[in-house]
């Protein structure tokens, strides 16, 4: 298994060297004095409550607000040479579910990448959960983006550009989706000519096919907790995925917007149309870093009394096809208390409607305390 691959490529390298040497700067991390393997424990813990106000809906009294385990996760990781190694575990939803669980090899001036990990598709689905603005993803990332499936790909960086591309299976890992036999085809491609602390601009594209997949899309109004809506349901359909995504950071200000689109053909055919656009500004002058070798957004880190983000995002969802669509406008207040820990405020007013019914207006109020080591 990987994880038996991962511990045994830990064990070769603490054998090849004469002293280990322990770190604790965001989790447990290890090195050889040699400098051939090193190593890392750590996790997240993401607690949040949702509260509901369905006054104005049809659908009044079906939201059930409380507190929630958002993410709780663990992970190990471990290199020697021109090889690494990842498991991450989440235990959230009272099951554990394999979230990474791959192994990269450096060769042909990038990495090999095998094993469950993130398809390349859509820039706040790649950026990590402990780094983006809300505390959840957009309409897009919810419903179309591909996530974590098993596959074998290929990634690359150059000083501006980076270009990932991969080949994997449909089926959902930790469901144990066995009717869902479908195969796809992805890849990405990132510019950003610039790419300071403070001063970035980044242009993306995807594109993805997929065959013989179950291709549903169930979108909550932004809050864990809330009802699913389905804008799109289509079984045993040929899919094809389109992405575009653009960002730019002046300072503390940030811009970010995508556009991202799933045609399903099966038994009709259907395409699902999502877009957003965000704006945050940093009231403590702190700026969004970002890694040019991922093309994502990285971790803020606050001066000594911390930082103030204030977050506006403007998002829908509509199938071309039918009467389904939805709307969410999130005002979100953040504040770094440190690098690892962040208190996340968001108030979300959205619009949503299936196929046929009548629009649901639920607000919600969404409150995480995250930390992570």
């Amino acid at each position: 298994s990987l994880t038996a691959i991962a511990t045994a490529l830990l064990v070769a390298g603490t054998a090849q060297a004469s002293e280990i040497t322990f770190k604790t700067d965001g989790g447990l991390k290890w090195a050889t004095d040699d400098g051939k393997a090193s190593g890392q424990f750590g996790g997240r813990i993401m607690v949040d409550g949702n509260g509901f106000d369905d006054d104005d809906s049809p659908n009044k009294g079906s939201y059930d607000g409380g507190f929630e385990f958002r993410r709780l996760r663990l992970f190990g990781k471990g290199q020697y040479l021109d090889y690494e190694g990842i498991v991450q575990l989440d235990f959230s939803g009272g099951d554990v579910a394999i979230k990474d669980a791959y192994m990269t090899k450096q060769a042909f001036g990038g990495k090999i990448i095998g094993g469950h990990f993130k398809q390349p598709i859509g820039l706040e689905e790649l950026t990590s959960s402990k780094y983006i603005s809300f505390a959840e993803r957009g309409f897009g990332s919810e419903g179309i983006a591909t996530s974590h499936k098993m596959g074998l790909g290929y990634t690359t960086a150059r000083e501006s550009t980076s270009f990932t591309a991969s080949v994997y299976d449909a089926a959902d890992l930790n469901n144990g989706d066995a009717k869902d036999p479908g195969t796809g085809v992805g890849g990405r491609f990132t510019w950003a000519p610039q790419a300071e602390l403070g001063n970035v601009m980044h242009l993306g594209i995807a594109v993805a096919a997929e065959k013989n997949t179950d291709f549903s899309a169930s979108l909550r109004p932004e809050a864990h907790l809330g009802q699913k809506y389905t804008l799109i349901d289509i079984a045993a359909a040929d899919v094809h995925k389109l992405g575009l995504e653009a960002a730019l950071v002046r300072g503390p200000f940030s811009i970010q917007g995508e556009y991202m689109s799933a045609e399903a053909e099966g038994a009709s055919t259907e395409i699902l149309n999502t877009y957003y656009a965000q704006v945050s500004y940093f009231l403590t002058g702190d700026a969004r870093p970002y890694k040019t070798e991922s093309g994502t957004f990285d971790r803020v880190k606050p001066g000594d009394n911390g930082a103030w983000e204030l977050a506006l995002r403007v998002d829908a969802a509509e199938n071309d096809d039918t009467s389904a669509e939805a709307e969410a406008l999130t005002f979100g207040v953040n504040y770094y208390a440190t690098k690892q820990v962040r208190w996340m405020f968001n108030y979300v007013m959205a619009d949503m409607t299936e196929a046929g019914k009548p629009t649901d207006s639920p607000n919600a109020i969404v409150v995480r305390w995250q930390l992570d080591f």
